[in-house]
C-alpha cells in the first residue's frame, strides 16, 4: 500500500508538476515500470513525450515506455495503463513524433484504445475517417466515431460531430452537441490548462451562444 501512494506522490508530481522531478524520482518511477507497474510506464512515457520539469521531451524514450505497456493483440485484455499506451503511441505514428509517420499503424493503435473505452482514440479515429488517413476517407464513419466518443464524454468529440451537424444542415442538433462540449470543458483540467483546447472549448460555448 506504502509503494502504490509513494508512485502515486511521484506521478501526481509528474501530471501538476511544481518542482523538478529528481533523478531519485525517475529511476524510481524506472525501476518500477520494469517490474511491470503499467501506472509508472506510461507516467514516464508521457512525461518524455510532453515534457515535463526535470525530464526533457525525448521521443525515443517516451516509445520505449509505451511499448513495455501497449497490448497490440486485441485478444488480450487490456488495462488502463495499456490503453492509454497504445493511444500516445498513436498519437506519436500519426505526428510523426520521433518515429516515420504511419497513418495506418496509428489508426490500429487507436482502434485498440477505442475498442478499450478511450475516448480521445475514438475521436482521433474520427478524425482518420473523415480525412482519409491510414483508412479509406468516410466522412459519415468519422462522424459516427465522433458521436460515440462525445456520448462517453469527449468534448472534442462533441465539437467535432456539431461541427458534421452543423455542415449538414442540423443546426438545431448542432447547437445540442455544442453545448455538451461546453458543459463538458468546464471543469476539464486539460482542457482549461492548455490554450489550444481552451479556445476550441470557447468556441464550442459561444456557437452555441448563437445558435440556442
Amino acid at each position: 500500500m506504502k509503494k502504490v501512494i509513494l508512485i502515486l506522490v511521484v506521478l501526481a508530481n509528474l501530471a501538476f508538476p511544481t518542482e523538478e522531478l529528481t533523478q531519485t524520482q525517475i529511476e524510481y518511477l524506472d525501476k518500477e515500470c520494469e517490474s511491470g507497474n503499467g501506472l509508472a510506464c506510461v507516467g514516464l512515457g508521457d512525461s518524455y513525450l510532453f515534457g515535463n520539469p526535470g525530464l526533457n521531451k525525448d521521443y525515443k524514450k517516451a516509445k520505449f515506455y509505451f511499448e513495455k505497456v501497449c497490448k497490440k493483440d486485441k485478444n488480450i485484455k487490456q488495462d488502463e495503463y495499456s490503453l492509454e499506451a497504445c493511444l500516445n503511441l498513436g498519437l506519436m505514428y500519426q505526428a510523426g513524433f520521433g518515429v516515420k509517420p504511419n497513418h495506418k499503424k496509428a489508426f490500429e493503435l487507436f482502434s485498440i484504445a477505442c475498442d478499450g473505452g478511450t475516448t480521445t482514440a475514438c475521436s482521433n479515429i474520427g478524425f482518420m475517417y473523415e480525412k482519409g488517413q491510414g483508412v479509406q476517407r468516410d466522412i459519415v464513419k468519422g462522424a459516427a466515431y465522433y458521436r460515440k466518443a462525445c456520448d462517453k464524454g469527449d468534448v472534442n468529440g462533441c465539437w467535432n460531430f456539431a461541427s458534421y451537424l452543423y455542415n449538414y444542415g442540423d443546426k438545431s442538433k448542432a447547437a445540442e452537441y455544442l453545448k455538451k462540449a461546453c458543459d463538458l470543458g468546464r471543469d476539464d483540467y486539460s482542457i482549461q490548462n492548455y490554450p489550444e483546447y481552451k479556445s476550441r472549448w470557447q468556441k464550442s460555448c459561444d456557437m452555441y451562444d448563437i445558435l440556442k
